[in-house]
């Protein structure tokens, strides 16, 4: 039978790894939304060319 040593966590340790969680998803978040900032722009700039093209064609 072997016992089996069970690591605890201090409370600094625990909330390093807390903090590093947190930055990570943090970065996350702020990569996603500038993702979605750059494809709504292109969108958006595509969606004005294509209107300018239409009133040049009229």
């Amino acid at each position: 039978m072997h016992r089996i040593a069970i690591k605890t966590m201090t409370v600094d340790e625990g909330y390093l790894a807390a903090k590093r969680r947190t930055e990570r998803v943090a970065l996350q978040i702020i990569a996603t939304i500038a993702m979605l900032w750059l494809v709504g722009a292109t969108i958006a700039a595509l969606a004005a060319a294509d209107r300018a093209a239409m009133f040049a064609a009229v």
